[in-house]
């Protein structure tokens, strides 16, 4: 095509030079000569001219009236190369470029004006439809992913500096709040206090390349329900900034459903060491019964013969340490039967590992013979009664699996011991089991096909699953020949300090108060025998009253407000320590406060909602005197 001068400084070889680089470029560009009064495309490239939909380039006049659409009225003024120099000022714009068939196209323009400053200059155009094409295709995936994601039943919140910027529909339902009310809301606002500091120090560790495990945290449902809800998060941006997506579920039931498990579990291997307890029981009750029936067949005679008192000391001495040894094995009974405790504190494996020693060590000593070598380790932050079910599982496998009888006594060996990364490894080393390797594997499996992993295993698949949630592992391995060995590591506290106390004497008692006072006592009890133990106790030195029926207790305290301190049985029948409590509460305003709850083992939930509640003081049967005597003493110098 010849081309008009576009320059009258340029010549016609550089010209044509211009034209051939733009040309290779292969984007829609025109040469706009402004050498008349009105704007001319001088020259356009054939990407230009198949947009504009020009078969030739014979003539630019349909380029000229395409890019003078596109222009505006604005831009096509009669100083061309004004035009061009507003428009580069604003850099690149979207226009919108009429075709020769009428048809409108978006367009992107750039105009740059001659360097020599004559007037005319370069457009440059950009076909903007693949692009809306392509950001019109990301909208509707983003409305697909936003309606999918809506629709989901999981919760979904999207959560910036602890503040939420969206939440879907289950998230919403769960909250009780519309979305429009949730967004700017504080996330830890809906968790429960005691869980949110530990939610939002996590949500500041998240980075963009890492994605934390599940967290395990109490949110408050819009019904007032608190439920316990496992959440996982991981960095996201949203709107062009940092956020932490999380997502969730309600995993109330599932809780429930592991609790009832560990419970079952607990409570099956109770009746299986039924018989061990029964001679932990049996073994102090024996010369406990016969230390008693000594000091009975002598106290006739022991005026007549004063040197025979010491004797008689001692055999009441040994009683006593008998009655002592069988308080702690019930409490360890009842200790080991409760589930719902979910405080985290340190736990000494060793103490753990004896005291699980001796109620299963009669079971295991039918077949074969129990060696303990526990060293000292560090403690590990964990769940007492979990612990202790860890290790039970452990000692009752061995009780299991070891065949009885046999050539030569079979060996369990316990070891306890700390390794190079500060886990504490508890070892039982099952000598002559007969499992071979693929009934090993199955030993952490609920739903083994074999009959014998299934039973041996029973309860170490809930064993797998309390190491685990404590950070820890547990793996068996298979012994050449017979045998087998279970090992479970869990990590150990870093301590700083170590602090050594001095175990209280439960029969020092204390000294009587130095003003001389005798405090009011009243005991509710509707077991007789503990309110005479307790004034016994108490009577030398304070004024102590009894009542069995917990009716006339609570008449004679809506009568008298002189009672410095009051023991009541937590469960009694009729009229339970929880129903005085509330009594006193609302019509002795104040006065509640003065009751200390007894109990010999609390075994209602409500029981043990209300003691979680309550502030007041309690004492677990079998007394500890000295602390008996020092609750008496505070009461009287306070009233």
């Amino acid at each position: 095509m010849s081309l008009p001068p576009l320059s009258p400084t340029l010549s016609p070889e550089v010209e044509q030079a211009i034209v051939g680089a733009l040309e290779s470029l292969g984007l829609p560009v025109a040469w706009v000569s402004a050498l008349t009064p009105s704007l001319e495309v001088g020259w356009a490239s054939s990407s230009l001219a198949r947009l504009v939909g020009v078969p030739t380039l014979g003539s630019c006049a349909e380029v000229t009236q395409s890019l003078g659409s596109c222009l505006g009225e604005q831009e096509r003024s009669s100083n061309c190369a004004t035009d061009l120099g507003r428009i580069e000022s604003r850099g690149f714009s979207e226009r919108r470029l009429t075709t020769a068939s009428g048809v409108e196209v978006p367009v992107g323009l750039v105009c740059c004006p001659l360097a020599t400053g004559e007037p005319g200059g370069v457009v440059l155009l950009e076909d903007l439809r693949p692009r809306q094409a392509a950001e019109d295709a990301l909208l509707r995936a983003e409305r697909r992913f936003a309606h999918l994601v809506d629709s989901v039943a999981e919760c979904v919140w999207i959560v910036r500096s602890d503040y939420i910027v969206y939440a879907n529909r289950a998230a919403m339902t769960l909250l009780g709040l519309p979305r429009e009310q949730l967004v700017e809301r504080r996330f830890s606002d809906f968790c429960h206090p005691d869980d949110a500091p530990a939610m939002i120090a996590r949500f500041r560790r998240i980075s963009g390349d890492d994605r934390m495990s599940a967290l395990e945290l109490r949110l408050r449902a819009g019904d007032g329900r608190t439920v316990v809800f496992e959440l996982s998060s991981v960095a996201v941006e949203f709107e062009g900034d940092a956020a932490v997506l999380s997502f969730g579920r309600d995993v109330t039931e599932r809780k429930c459903a592991e609790l009832n498990l560990l419970q079952a579990d607990r409570l099956a291997a109770l009746g299986l060491l039924a018989g061990g307890m029964a001679h932990a029981l049996n073994n102090p009750l024996t010369y406990v019964l016969l230390n008693l029936d000594h000091v009975g067949r002598s106290l006739p005679t022991a005026a007549a013969h004063a040197s025979s008192f010491s004797e008689l000391a001692a055999r009441l001495s040994q009683a006593r340490e008998g009655a002592e040894r069988m308080a702690a094995v019930v409490k360890r009974m009842r200790a080991f039967s409760r589930t719902d405790e979910s405080e985290q504190r340190s736990v000494d494996l060793r103490a753990v590992l004896e005291t699980v020693s001796e109620l299963v060590g009669n079971e295991v000593s039918h077949r074969g013979r129990l060696i303990m070598r526990l060293e000292q380790v560090p403690p590990v932050s964990a769940n007492e009664s979990r612990v202790e079910q860890i290790c039970m599982a452990l000692l009752l496998f061995a009780a299991r699996i070891l065949p009885e009888g046999g050539a030569r006594p079979r060996e369990v060996r316990v070891d306890l011991s700390v390794d190079e990364h500060r886990f504490a490894i508890v070892e039982v080393t099952c000598e002559g089991a007969q499992l071979d390797a693929v009934e090993v594997e199955q030993l952490f499996d609920p739903f083994a096909p074999n009959d014998q992993a299934r039973i041996a295993g029973f309860g170490l698949s809930v064993c797998a699953g309390l190491v685990t949630q404590m950070g820890g592992r547990i793996e068996a391995e298979r012994l050449p020949g017979t045998g087998v060995v279970l090992r479970v590591a869990l990590p150990c506290l870093v301590l700083t300090t170590l602090e050594v106390l001095e175990a209280p004497d439960r029969h020092s008692s204390e000294p009587p108060p130095a003003n001389g006072r005798r405090a009011r006592v009243l005991v509710i009890d509707d077991e007789l025998g503990v309110g005479r133990a307790l004034r016994l106790m108490l009577e030398d030195e304070h004024e102590v009253t009894c009542y069995t029926n917990p009716r006339d207790a609570l008449r004679a305290l809506m009568t008298d407000s002189g009672f410095d301190i009051i023991f009541c049985d937590v469960v009694m029948p009729e009229l339970t320590g929880m129903d005085i409590f509330q009594v006193l509460r609302f019509n002795r305003p104040g006065y509640e406060n003065r009751l200390v709850f007894m109990t010999g083992g609390v075994f209602t939930a409500a029981a043990r909602r209300f003691l979680a509640q309550v502030q007041n003081p309690r004492l677990e049967k079998p007394f500890n005197l000295k602390s008996l005597q020092r609750l008496v003493r505070r009461a009287g110098e306070r009233h």
